[in-house]
């Protein structure tokens, strides 16, 4: 490979990227495990399904604290079809500090997005690397 080969540079780009990634996936993984290390875990229940203009659904889960006061919680993430169903039982943990900041136990949507395309980026470079970075001359 030249010296200036713009294919240098572009993998570049991809193995950062991959790393950055990466590091984002461990970042929101470690951010997950920390708050439910310190989370009341409790069992809520799917009341309704919120739709997004394109069809797409997120659950509404009703919850209670261990004093038994009613919460909502209102999931960021929709899918199509639905991951959930109304009436659905759920696992979910709160802050016992701030009974609103709920999470659902099985919450890992962006630890696997971004572990995955960092996966992907890591693969591609190192591959490229290994076809047609060649030592110079």
């Amino acid at each position: 490979m030249r010296k200036n080969d713009p294919l240098k540079y572009v993998i570049i780009v991809f193995l950062s990227i991959g790393i950055i990634f990466s590091a984002l996936a461990l970042f929101f993984y470690k951010k997950q495990s920390d708050f439910i290390e310190t989370a009341i875990k409790t069992t809520g229940k799917v009341i309704n399904l919120q739709v997004s203009r394109k069809g797409s659904k997120a659950p509404i889960v009703e919850y209670f604290d261990k004093n038994q006061q009613q919460h909502f919680y209102y999931h960021d993430v929709y899918t199509r079809p639905s991951s959930y169903s109304v009436g659905d039982e759920v696992e979910l943990y709160y802050s016992p500090t701030n009974v609103e900041d709920a999470r659902l136990s099985q919450d890992y949507f962006l630890i696997l997005i971004f572990g995955f395309l960092g996966t992907v980026f890591i693969i591609v470079s190192v591959v490229c690397i290994k076809v047609f970075w060649r030592p110079s001359k």
